[in-house]
């Protein structure tokens, strides 16, 4: 009797162990293939080059926005102007300077030239000076502009603006040279154009006959004392070299 049980114990353990061996296989030969087809490493191969042509666009489009671009070149010749800055007389030890305004350079009605203001120790002291600058105009500047004659041309009638100063505060080692805070700005408008009247930038307007005209740059400085702060003297208004510029009437199209 007990070996007939043993008998059975072992038939049923070797159907067991069968049946087993069976799912396995069922598994390996069906369930594995069919998650990683053979095509598979081809399309793992497809994906990976497609993330390396990806990147490569990428960082070709990225080499690209660093090379200059026109406006980049343009800035970039302004900024080599305004190095080379052209001086006026001195007064007390300071000179001014204007650049960005190429010498015989022609505009037409409707353009809006641009230029820098530049300070200068031509002293063999220290100089500490200060200007209050208005912030209702904003930080820009128009130049003075003279005639073919050498008389001043006039802006047109503005509004007396309050609101607070800006405080420029200069202190130059002697040959020291600086940018002025402000932007230079000047649009130019047509023969009897009437002022358009809005501030800060349309407050850097003049309308100019064509011909021929000089632009000069103008800033007031006061001496002032580098540990106080206090006045130390009168005002006084520096003039840049004066830059010949010619103006025509820009055509319809």
């Amino acid at each position: 009797m007990a070996m007939a049980v043993n008998r059975l114990r072992n038939t049923l353990l070797g159907v067991l162990i069968m049946i087993a061996t069976l799912a396995l296989g069922w598994v390996v030969l069906v369930v594995w293939p069919g998650a990683f087809p053979p095509h598979s490493l081809d399309e793992q191969g497809k994906a990976v080059k497609k993330q390396e042509q990806s990147a490569a666009e990428v960082s070709t489009a990225a080499a690209k926005r660093t090379q200059p671009t026109r406006a980049d070149q343009a800035e970039a010749a302004l900024v080599d102007k305004i190095t080379k800055p052209v001086w006026g007389e001195a007064k007390n030890g300071i000179q001014l300077g204007i650049s960005g305004i190429s010498p015989n350079s022609t505009f037409r009605t409707g353009e809006r030239l641009r230029f820098a203001l530049h300070l200068k120790n031509s002293s063999d002291k220290e100089v500490h000076v200060v200007n209050h600058w208005p912030k209702p105009l904003g930080k820009v500047i128009a130049p003075v502009i003279e005639n073919a004659a050498g008389e001043r041309v006039e802006y047109p009638a503005q509004p007396n603006v309050r609101g607070g100063h800006y405080k420029l505060q200069y202190s130059l080692k002697p040959g020291q040279t600086t940018v002025i805070g402000l932007q230079g700005i000047l649009t130019i408008g047509k023969e009897g154009e009437e002022f358009p009247g809005r501030l800060p930038h349309e407050r850097c307007w003049c309308s100019l006959a064509p011909g021929k005209y000089r632009i000069v740059g103008s800033f007031l400085l006061t001496p002032i004392a580098p540990a106080t702060g206090n006045r130390r003297g009168k005002p006084v208004n520096l003039t840049s070299r004066k830059v010949a510029i010619t103006v025509e009437v820009r055509r319809q199209m």
